[in-house]
């Protein structure tokens, strides 16, 4: 019986003028990934200079239909629940900046953490992203996300 590859975290960086967007994808390889979503440059996340609060920041933000705790799915219940509250602290910290800054209510939601096997969402995101990027329209057609 032929093994099935195990899915790890990716870091999948997009850089564009002064702005750098990070996102984790989950995948079985980076090329993967980077077959996918040509704009990415992708390491492996022990290969990062990522604080582990930056990866739980971008764990934080699944797609709109995942649960708030797809990151961490497999984990002991202690370590998800844990998760949790620190996601509801860090969404009522983002409120709260939102609300003092005058921009409360505008979607400003990015999904950073993807499983490659569920990434319509994503896809459509990084479409919108890249439309206007000479990258992206350099690309063939069978290569851009629609």
């Amino acid at each position: 019986m032929a093994s099935v590859p195990v899915k790890h975290e990716f870091i999948a960086e997009y850089a564009a003028g002064m702005g750098l967007m990070l996102s984790i994808i989950v995948a079985r390889d980076a090329d993967e990934i980077i077959q996918r979503y040509p704009l990415f440059a992708v390491r492996e996340i022990r290969a990062s200079d990522l604080s582990e609060e930056t990866l739980d920041h971008l764990r934080m933000y699944p797609a709109a239909t995942s649960s708030a705790d797809a990151a961490v799915a497999g984990s002991p219940l202690r370590v998800r629940q844990e998760f949790l509250r620190r996601r509801t602290r860090h969404l009522k910290k983002v409120e709260r900046l939102r609300e003092t800054s005058g921009t409360a209510g505008l979607a400003t939601y990015l999904q950073t953490w993807v499983d490659i096997d569920d990434d319509a969402e994503f896809r459509v995101q990084m479409h919108e992203l890249w439309k206007d990027d000479p990258r992206y329209l350099a690309l063939p057609p069978e290569q851009r996300l629609f």
